[in-house]
């Protein structure tokens, strides 16, 4: 009894360990995601900014370009992490290795609660 007892903690420390490193690999993802957001979000007011600058500066009004078309790079940029679901979009895992490592922890946790209940 004890020797099944011992592997089952055993189990279920492997599978915290596991969990956590999957947990510290998710908040790094996200961590980047918000990061990049932000990046683009200040790139894209910054070309904004100059534009109006630009603007303010020239004398002849006919030869002003659009405020909106010289930043579209920047504004498609923006766009890209505005939209609904980006945030889970970049935390899939980019690799086979990520998603063996997903499946491999999901598997630890699964065997270590079912070691659980065979306890009880």
């Amino acid at each position: 009894m004890t020797g099944s007892a011992n592997r089952a903690r055993l189990v279920l420390f492997g599978a915290l360990l596991l969990a956590g490193f999957c947990l510290w690999q998710l908040a790094e993802a996200a961590s980047e995601f918000f990061a990049d957001k932000a990046l683009a979000e200040q790139k894209y007011t910054r070309c904004l900014e100059k534009i109006e600058r630009q603007a303010a500066i020239e004398k002849n009004p006919s030869t002003r370009r659009s405020q909106i078309w010289p930043c579209w790079h920047q504004q498609l940029a923006v766009k890209q992490y505005a939209e609904n679901g980006a945030l889970f979009v970049s935390l899939t895992p980019p690799n086979d290795r990520e998603s063996g490592f997903y499946l491999a922890t999901l598997l630890a946790l699964s065997l270590a609660g079912f070691a659980v209940l065979k306890q009880r």
